[in-house]
């Protein structure tokens, strides 16, 4: 019998965060604005290293606490305010990062504070790209190509827009407190610089679908809605019987279904009584290449089809 606490390996990485200019400069900052701040750190680093250590777009901590990454504060040191976070979790080593076969001389630590980095770049890029929330949760499973990748569990969309808050909340002291936040891990001694010009990329929206690159055809299914806004249309859903990995998980759509402005309409009553629904649905892409797309759902039979499946 394995012996788990014997087998059990520590891992851990210390973080510094440097607040520079203006208020920082005097080695003080609000408490609320400070806390604020590490806790969207605190966020987006334990999102980005579920996404490693799991290989997959997940929101959902492992379920063993010993495995579970957690942030702690060691210390604020003087000068410019600057706070060391210790980043720290533990794993059997055929357990959590048994699949990163990690080589030798290689540091799993450093591997990850990359992966952070990366995808931090992405994320900010994408937004000064115009790219969709989709596409950048398309760009962010690439990046995970690294391990063996599994698809996502949850939502990606949702996992996207967690990174997304947790970054408005981390770098929301440099809209007046201060001019630069670095980000420093100790690991590989890389620096990520973060300006005014971030900050401002990170608070932009991700852009709305416009220009569809491919639509997919009709095909009639059923799907239990979960959540719905019906003055916006926003909704998400799930497949009750998927066919295939793009239909497994939950999703987020834009339902622009006449029914919808109707009183007891069906996605109401999906959310209300919490009974599946039939449909039809499409995939409307935005990048074939990167698998990027978004579900159309539609109550009835839709006009001016052309698939010759109704």
């Amino acid at each position: 019998m394995v012996d788990r606490k014997a087998s059990a390996a520590r891992y851990s990485e210390l973080i510094r965060i440097v607040y520079r200019g203006r208020e920082a400069d005097g080695n003080s900052l609000p408490v609320e604005d400070i806390i604020d701040s590490l806790a969207g750190w605190d966020d987006f680093i334990e999102v980005t290293s579920n996404i490693y250590l799991q290989g997959r777009l997940t929101l959902k901590r492992p379920d063993d606490p010993s495995r579970r990454a957690q942030v702690r504060l060691r210390e604020v040191r003087p000068g410019s305010l600057e706070v060391v976070l210790e980043f720290v979790f533990q794993a059997a080593a055929a357990g959590i990062v048994g699949h990163l076969a990690v080589k030798a001389g290689e540091s799993l630590m450093g591997r990850l504070a990359r992966f952070r980095r990366e995808a931090f770049k992405t994320h900010v890029k994408s937004k000064d790209d115009d790219a969709t929330v989709e596409e950048m949760a398309a760009a962010l499973r690439r990046l995970a190509d690294e391990v063996p990748y599994r698809d996502s569990d949850r939502d990606p969309v949702a996992v996207v827009e967690k990174i997304d808050r947790s970054l408005r909340r981390a770098t929301e002291p440099l809209d007046e407190l201060a001019t630069t936040i670095t980000v420093i891990s100790e690991s590989d001694d890389e620096v990520l610089p973060i300006t005014a010009r971030e900050r401002r990329l990170i608070l932009e929206d991700f852009a709305v679908v416009g220009m569809i690159e491919d639509e997919g055809e009709w095909f009639r299914t059923k799907v239990n809605i979960y959540d719905l806004n019906r003055r916006s249309g926003n909704a998400g859903f799930t497949f009750v019987d998927p066919q295939d990995d793009d239909q497994r998980g939950s999703f987020r759509t834009y339902l622009t279904d006449p029914v919808l402005r109707k009183r007891r309409d069906i996605y109401s009553g999906s959310l209300h009584y919490r009974e599946p629904i039939e449909v039809y649905a499409r995939k409307r892409y935005h990048d074939v290449d990167a698998n990027a797309f978004r579900w159309e759902l539609r109550s009835a039979r839709p006009r001016n089809d052309q698939s010759g499946l109704f």
